[in-house]
């Protein structure tokens, strides 16, 4: 009996460039963050 096999590869773009965008907001709150806590 012939055996098929059937291969599937997902890559997402622009998953990586996300990412970083994400790391820099989060990192831009804590600043914000920051800075409320030094005013009160």
């Amino acid at each position: 009996m012939a055996t098929k096999t059937i291969k599937t590869k997902l890559e997402v773009s622009g998953d990586k460039k996300y990412r970083e965008k994400l790391k820099k907001v989060n990192a831009e709150l804590e600043q914000l963050k920051s800075a409320r806590d030094r005013t009160t």
